[in-house]
């Protein structure tokens, strides 16, 4: 998985699915440089034969894997280049 988000607001501007991603792909950018951030979520295949995400939030991407439309609750935290919901984030104010 490959997202791109807006440097400023965090706010997921567009994707690339899938967990094996090819140097073309890898090499894509979607916006300016200066305004849109991107995070690369790459997948490992286990022993047993089933892909893991490589990432501190792993199990949130397994869920995104399974659901794209989940990735609509969330933007990243600029900071920490993390996921956050959105709904948690809007709590705060």
């Amino acid at each position: 998985m490959i997202f791109f988000y807006n440097k400023t607001t965090g706010d997921i501007q567009a994707t690339i699915e899938g967990r094996i991603h090819d140097k073309h792909q890898l090499n894509m950018w979607i916006g300016d440089r200066a305004i849109s951030g991107r995070i690369v979520v790459q997948w490992k295949k286990s022993e047993n034969g089933e892909y893991f995400p490589i990432h501190k939030q792993k199990d949130l991407f397994v869920e995104i894997d399974n659901d794209p439309t989940t990735l609509k609750k969330y933007r990243v935290d600029i900071k920490d280049k993390l996921l956050v919901s959105i709904e948690k984030d809007n709590k705060k104010d």
